[in-house]
């Protein structure tokens, strides 16, 4: 075990003593590895809404960027950050198409001058934008639960 971080001090008559230092560290420890799956569960039940919120508003030409449309299940990096993602355009546009369209979704969603008969640029970042804050308090919540339930 690590060094006993209990510790007392004094000052004059006076004498603050902490204590539990070990115990709050392992529980630190073994909430953080709870936060992170818990971390990833809310983002996977995020993604899928923040796709079809999304797919209401991705301009539609022909079809094959809405269709290009996924998201990518939450995953944890090796300094443990989570991430989960919505894409659209790369890769499934390419196979979709025939040909390479790397940059079509960028210009399609940050070009604001650009006129459609449906959808709208900023077809990702609206939604993304409108739901971060439910998304955050999700996060909050289960946190503040696993907190209050000493896991």
């Amino acid at each position: 075990m690590a060094e006993d971080f209990n510790k007392s001090f004094r000052h004059g008559k006076v004498t603050v003593s902490f204590q539990g230092f070990n115990e709050l560290f392992n529980k630190l420890d073994h909430l953080g590895a709870d936060i992170i799956e818990t971390a990833k569960g809310v983002f996977n039940d995020a993604g899928p809404r923040l796709l079809a919120a999304s797919q209401n508003l991705v301009p539609v030409d022909e079809g094959d960027l809405k269709a290009s449309g996924r998201f990518s299940k939450a995953r944890v990096s090796k300094k443990d950050v989570v991430t989960a993602s919505v894409n659209y355009g790369g890769a499934p546009l390419d196979r979709l198409t025939g040909k390479a369209q790397d940059l079509r979704a960028v210009m399609v969603h940050e070009r604001l001058e650009l006129k459609h008969t449906s959808g709208s640029a900023k077809y990702l970042e609206r939604p993304f934008l409108a739901a971060k804050e439910s998304v955050m308090e999700a996060l909050r919540a289960k946190i503040a639960a696993m907190v209050e339930r000493g896991k």
